[in-house]
């Protein structure tokens, strides 16, 4: 699984935020996204994601036999919805439980893009005429030793990050790092290549950190891609993509 990128810039209340931005990752390799404050590492996460439109540029996620998947073209299914998103807010209803919460998130978010990432039609993995410039990432397989990425149960998904205690607890109770557990089983419930992290470690201890990459350890050996914006060194394989003001 690849994503690609070619030449692309954002704008933000007519204000250029970065151009020229070109990446691709790598198998099994986290993108460690870096920069001062204000550069633009949250607004590439978001336009990865389908929250801001794309100003210049191709971006693409290969890892389809019948080819790339690409932000703004007429596929069937959005890029975005390739992508598990986590921001610096938790969108949590305080009157709703732990469970309540996560049984939403699931039945929201599904059902997930076609298995293997697997798009209807070949022929209309172009970009719309105007909606994106640039040149198509080519297709490529996954790794013949990656495994589908599969979903969990809810329950299972709150074992994992440390919640199960906590399933019938309102979520107006639960600490910020409570809370910010659970937007790491939101992850687990509905199986997507692509997890797009802005300064995940927000809130949480170190047990809590621990969780965090464990999940990440595990959804890049099964072949999914991460990004994650933050000012720390990340504990799983990376590598590096730095921000400057105005140029990427």
């Amino acid at each position: 699984m690849l994503l690609r990128a070619e030449a692309l810039a954002c704008i933000r209340a007519e204000r250029l935020l970065f151009s020229g931005l070109s990446f691709a990752s790598e198998p099994g390799c986290a993108v460690a996204l870096t920069g001062p404050n204000g550069v633009g590492k949250s607004s590439l996460l978001r336009l990865i994601a389908g929250l801001l439109p794309v100003h210049a540029g191709t971006l693409a996620l290969a890892g389809s036999a019948t080819g790339p998947v690409i932000a703004g073209s007429d596929h069937e299914v959005p890029l975005g919805q390739y992508c598990h998103y986590l921001g610096h807010r938790d969108a949590l209803k305080p009157s709703m439980s732990v469970m309540e919460t996560l049984d939403f998130w699931q039945a929201f978010l599904a059902p997930p893009p076609p298995q293997s990432m697997q798009p209807a039609q070949p022929d209309v993995c172009g970009p719309r005429a105007g909606a994106v410039s640039g040149t198509a990432a080519q297709s490529e397989s996954l790794p013949a030793e990656s495994s589908p990425l599969t979903a969990l149960s809810c329950d299972t998904a709150l074992d994992r990050v440390g919640l199960s205690h906590l399933a019938d607890l309102s979520c107006q109770l639960l600490s910020a790092g409570q809370r910010r557990r659970l937007t790491l089983a939101r992850l687990l419930v509905v199986a997507r290549p692509l997890w797009l992290l802005d300064e995940p470690t927000t809130a949480l201890d170190s047990a809590g950190q621990d969780v965090l990459w464990q999940l990440c350890t595990h959804h890049l050996g099964h072949g999914g891609v991460i990004m994650v914006a933050t000012h720390a060194p990340l504990p799983v394989p990376n590598t590096r993509l730095a921000l400057d003001r105005g140029l990427a």
